[in-house]
């Protein structure tokens, strides 16, 4: 009787450990958060902190697909950057209306302004996977896919 009591306690104290130690670690975090820090607040008194004097665009993308531009229009501010994205096994060629000149954007045949050196003409000038433009003229521009001309968007570049 003797050893069966002690298998008894024993069982129950191996339990209350193996409950303690699944408790335990139960318990511990498994995510880290980190939180930004005011950087303001790091600066001795009387020492000013340098803010950045460069206003930051946020990029934005347009999505070519088998059924077209996804957006099909879009609005942003002057200085913004789209980045066009091919999605298809179509060839992309991204240009500004209208078709076959590329003219609408810069005033320049595509002819006149292709290669776009100088990253102004909103024609990519030849075919790409991807396409980055930054838009610093203010109006309503159509564009399209040069190689599949009826796949048509249209930007709205605003102040």
């Amino acid at each position: 009787m003797s050893t069966h009591k002690s298998s008894n306690v024993s069982a129950i104290i191996v339990f209350v450990i193996l409950g303690g130690i699944f408790y335990f670690y139960k318990n511990i975090p498994t995510k880290v958060v980190i939180t930004p820090i005011d950087k303001s607040s790091l600066a001795p008194p009387g020492i000013p902190i340098k803010k950045e004097s460069t206003t930051k665009v946020p990029a934005t993308m347009v999505i070519y697909t088998d059924n077209g531009f996804t957006p099909k229009t879009i609005v942003i501010k002057k200085g913004s950057k789209l980045t066009f994205v091919n999605k298809t096994t179509n060839k992309m060629w991204i240009a500004s209306d209208p078709h076959p000149t590329n003219s609408g954007y810069i005033g320049k045949t595509r002819v006149s302004h292709c290669p776009d050196t100088s990253g102004t003409a909103f024609d990519q000038c030849n075919i790409g996977n991807s396409y980055t433009f930054t838009f610093n003229k203010i109006g309503t521009w159509g564009y399209h896919n040069y190689m599949v001309d009826q796949d048509k968007g249209v930007i709205t570049v605003t102040e």
